[in-house]
């Protein structure tokens, strides 16, 4: 048989051993200990900060921050669950040590409303739901191409005759821009390495020629819009000038 007991007005955060010993008509045993302290604690309260920090057609962002109150105890996890719009049901997306978490696999133009539970050796928190009014709308949000040109592409890139011209952009825009590279004169070198992403594009040149001078365009498209830049280039012939040593004059006497 399994016996329980539960002791109240314990101090939260406290270690207590316990021990418990049987008793009969012919008096009390020898009491068995835990080996262990155990320390008092109860559930934590909620976490802090719940938001939606992005969406797209089928995922939700979540971020928080840890709750104010342990319990006396560590937080082990957080349990996160959904709710469609006009349902009763709630159902569980996660449970999960880290402070965000990206929910996959939802329904495309559904509405959701999100909540999230802290946990430690007690229990859950009360639950805490996302800091917006209203559920959230499952799709992707429309973000018009931008183009981060840092300071040094702003300006006139000099590169070495036969050396290498390497660009690096950072771009963003949803749903994610067309990316196109072009030259205002002529035509970009056949050998130029051009990598496009979700989140930055660049041009490579190796072995640079004075015919690789030039305005750089760069061009993004989507449908929330167009957004170009240039990047003006110089290909430098540089050379190294030896000045004549003189010759002494002879000595004489």
């Amino acid at each position: 048989l399994l016996y329980n007991g539960r002791f109240q007005s314990l101090m939260v955060g406290a270690e207590y051993y316990f021990r418990v010993s049987a008793e009969n008509e012919r008096g009390i045993g020898e009491p068995a200990e835990t080996p262990e302290p155990i320390k008092a604690s109860q559930a934590p309260s909620a976490p802090d900060n719940l938001i939606v920090s992005d969406v797209s057609k089928d995922t939700a962002t979540l971020a928080w921050t840890k709750p104010k109150y342990d319990g006396g105890s560590r937080i082990t996890g957080y349990v996160i669950e959904a709710q469609l719009k006009d349902s009763d049901q709630w159902t569980h997306v996660t449970t999960i040590k880290a402070l965000d978490y990206t929910a996959t696999e939802l329904v495309e133009n559904a509405e959701y409303v999100f909540r999230i539970f802290a946990v430690n050796s007690s229990g859950r928190s009360e639950p805490q739901t996302a800091d917006i009014p209203g559920s959230i709308i499952i799709e992707d949000k429309l973000e018009a191409p931008d183009i981060d040109l840092d300071a040094d592409l702003r300006k006139m890139i000099t590169v070495r005759a036969g050396g290498s011209l390497r660009l690096f952009v950072p771009i963003r825009g949803r749903p994610t821009p067309e990316v196109k590279w072009g030259k205002a004169e002529g035509e970009i070198n056949e050998a130029a390495q051009i990598d496009i992403t979700s989140s930055f594009t660049s041009l490579i040149i190796e072995n640079v020629n004075r015919f690789d001078s030039g305005k750089y365009t760069l061009t993004l498209e989507n449908a929330s819009g167009t957004k170009s830049a240039f990047i003006s280039v110089r290909a430098a012939r540089f050379q190294i000038m030896l000045s004549k040593r003189e010759t002494p004059p002879p000595l004489t006497g």
